[in-house]
Parts: C-alpha cells; structure tokens; sequence
C-alpha cells in the first residue's frame, strides 16, 4: 500500500498517476497478460498433429517391417494331392476355379488318386500340367505307372510239310508217261525225253534195251535201275497209247 510522503508534497509531480491515465495503462497490461497465457497454454494446430502422427506411423512401419511380415502368415499349403482344397489346387499355374473343382470332383469319384497319369484323364489337364502339379503335390503311395500289357499272340507251330514220298513202280515202257518216269531214281527230264520222243519215233518199244539209242543213256543204269521199273508188253498185249 503507498504511503504518502511525509512532508510537503508536491502534487504536480503526481499528475501522471490520475485515474484518466491509469486506467489505459491497466487495461494494456492485462491484454499483454491475456496474450502471453493463451501462447503459453495453446494446442498445436491439427495439421502439425496430423504430420507428427503420420512421421511417427512411417517411423513405426520401417522399424517394424519386419515384425509384421513375420506375424502375417499365409494359410500353408496341402502338399497332399488327395487332400488338397480348390484354393491349394489354384496355386499352381494353369488351374483356374473350375478346373481345381473338376479335379476335385474326379478325385471323389476315384476315391483318390493312385498314379500321377490319372490326372491326364481330366479334361483341362495335359501332361504339362500334369508336371507342374506334380511338383507341388505328392499322391500317397502312388503307384508305379502301368506298364503296357502286350498282348501276347501264342503263335502256333509252324504245320509240319508233309512230303509225300511216291516211290517208282513198274511202269510199261510203252504206256509210261514222263511224269512217271520221273519217279524212277536218277532218271533226269533229259532221259526221261528222250525216251517218249524215242518211243513216239519208232510207234512202240520191243525191248527195253532200245532206250539205248537215247543220248545220254547209260547201259549200267539201263541193267541196274530201268530194268527194276520198265518192263515192255508184247505188242498183241499192249493197248493203245492214248
């Protein structure tokens, strides 16, 4: 509180503090005043918040990329061919949804697969495909593959050749035909001409030595072998040479 002053005081000197003056002054202060609180207390705007908030957000996606690649994991596959869902079958290139349905729906009506071929029944799926599924999936103890069944064809022994074996008889040189002298052992087809044409010259054979006027005739196969086998009818006995 202000205490005025002792002795004589001088009021000219204390003009300046009239009310008329004060009051402006008071005023000013407290607008000054008012300003350095609100300064003092004030938010940040939204936008910087936004902008801290979305550095802060990238800051924690690149330190922690990792942790969240880890964390997310995908549903794992069914390496089982038999087991396999339509969206394990549509992993591997080529198999859209309607075909991993029709795989499937072959699959349940086989009662599963037992040899990888089986699939290239499935109409969609070639043997490349096949391949690529194969190298995705297993079958359960897959069977080998068939081998093919070659038809065996029993072949039958081939028929023995009968050779007829005629033996030479006795013939009459005037009635004998070259055929039949054919038969007689070591007759050629030269001899055997020559005795028809000899026979045919003369009309009929007397003798059987005759056919020593056949060139190449020989009298020791005439006496050994002709002998056996020619024999000459009188000619009273002998019919006609047809």
């Amino acid at each position: 509180m202000l205490q005025p002053p002792k002795g004589r005081v001088d009021v000219k000197r204390f003009k300046w503090l009239s009310a008329e003056r004060l009051l402006p002054a008071a005023c000013c202060l407290l607008a000054v005043a008012a300003l350095i609180y609100a300064a003092a207390t004030r938010e940040p705007p939204a936008e910087t918040e936004v902008t801290l908030s979305s550095q802060v957000t990238l800051v924690t996606l690149q330190n922690g990329a990792d942790s969240v690649a880890d964390t997310t994991t995908a549903k794992p596959l069914c390496r089982d061919l038999n087991a396999a869902t339509q969206e394990d079958l549509m992993r591997v290139e080529g198999i859209g949804q309607v075909l991993a349905q029709r795989i499937i729906t072959d699959r349940t009506r086989k009662g599963g697969f037992c040899r990888r071929a089986e699939l290239t029944d499935i109409d969609g799926v070639g043997e490349s495909l096949m391949q690529r599924i194969m190298e995705e999936f297993f079958i359960p103890d897959e069977l080998p593959p068939e081998t093919e069944i070659t038809q065996t064809t029993t072949k039958r022994p081939a028929a023995t050749e009968t050779t007829l074996t005629v033996t030479a008889g006795r013939y009459d040189l005037n009635l004998v035909t070259e055929e039949e002298l054919l038969l007689i052992p070591g007759m050629t087809k030269q001899l055997a001409e020559g005795i028809l044409e000899l026979r045919t010259a003369i009309q009929y054979y007397t003798h059987l030595y005759e056919v020593l006027y056949v060139d190449g005739m020989n009298g020791s196969y005439v006496d050994d072998v002709l002998a056996e086998h020619l024999y000459v009818t009188p000619r009273e006995q002998t019919s006609v040479h047809p």
